[in-house]
């Protein structure tokens, strides 16, 4: 045996099982094997595939409100539609993400309706507002939205929820899909496109049923039997984001502010789809479906 072989009989020997365990302990397996998911099955035709492109991993950008951050991954289907992808692998305790209230966000608005950013140019350079608009268009879907969230822990030791997996999932894809915005702006051949961000997890998802009046008063709190769950293999949050990345007017003209409400709506909120990993590949059948529907116009 010569001292090369050895030498890797050894390794494999002596720390194998350390070395597994520091890959495992991390999520970068996870976004890999996510990544490999959309390399196959990608296509321009096919009933069994998707034609969302992989165009960048662990992309550098900056968020508007000048944090730097790298994307998980960044995938478009030439339509000028972008997808800002985060991997989150799930809390080892907290494998369940639950899901509830479906309540309109603003008084006027359905309950399953998207909010996208987007950007519009009619001419390049920009030299007038008029020559650009940014907002956020909201549109209907036929994808359930929810506004509130909670990670579960299955057996009954310890803290029964948390946030903290979830909220950082949402709060990372937020900052990517804004600093993408700004850096596809920044692409002089780019006259209209939008940036979604998307949550990729290993987490189930469920979402919680119930009649808020079954809601106690006194306690806030349900019992049991108040309470239906169904699953689901993708979904939306309605995001409030962060006032730092509220819409920015160096991507051009912008909409007043006007109220409370119409802040919330036309500056702040964004829609982010979470979606459970073994069912990536039928999420992005279904989401360049409604782009091809005109279901979803931006």
């Amino acid at each position: 045996m010569d001292e090369g072989t050895h030498m890797e009989n050894l390794l494999n020997k002596e720390w194998r099982d350390e070395v597994i365990r520091a890959l495992n302990e991390h999520g970068f397996l996870f976004q890999q094997r996510v990544k490999e998911t959309i390399r196959e099955h990608y296509s321009t035709s096919g009933e069994t595939s998707h034609p969302w492109k992989l165009l960048a991993a662990e992309y550098p950008v900056t968020a508007t409100d000048g944090r730097q951050t790298r994307i998980d991954l960044v995938l478009d289907n030439r339509s000028g539609m972008y997808l800002s992808v985060e991997c989150k692998r799930s809390h080892p305790d907290y494998k369940v993400w639950a899901f509830f209230d479906s309540s309109p966000t603003a008084g006027h608005r359905g309950h399953d309706e998207l909010f996208i950013e987007t950007v519009t140019t009619t001419q390049r350079p920009v030299e007038r507002p008029e020559h650009q608009q940014h907002c956020i268009a909201n549109m209907d879907t036929s994808c359930p939205c929810f506004n509130l969230y909670v990670e579960v822990k299955l057996d009954t030791a310890g803290r029964a929820s948390s946030t903290e997996r979830i909220e950082d999932a949402f709060s990372q894809a937020m900052f990517g899909q804004s600093g993408l915005m700004r850096k596809v702006y920044s692409f002089d051949d780019q006259s209209r496109f939008a940036v979604v961000p998307v949550v990729v997890t290993s987490a189930q998802l469920v979402e919680c049923v119930f009649d808020i009046s079954r809601v106690s008063a006194d306690a806030g709190m349900l019992q049991s039997k108040d309470i239906k769950l169904r699953q689901h293999e993708y979904l939306a949050v309605n995001y409030h984001a962060s006032d730092s990345l509220a819409l920015n007017t160096e991507l051009g003209h912008i909409p007043q502010r006007r109220s409370i409400e119409d802040d919330l709506v036309r500056w702040q909120m964004r829609t982010v789809f979470v979606v459970q990993a073994n069912s990536l590949t039928k999420f992005l059948c279904w989401l360049a479906d409604q782009v091809n529907r005109n279901r979803i116009r931006f």
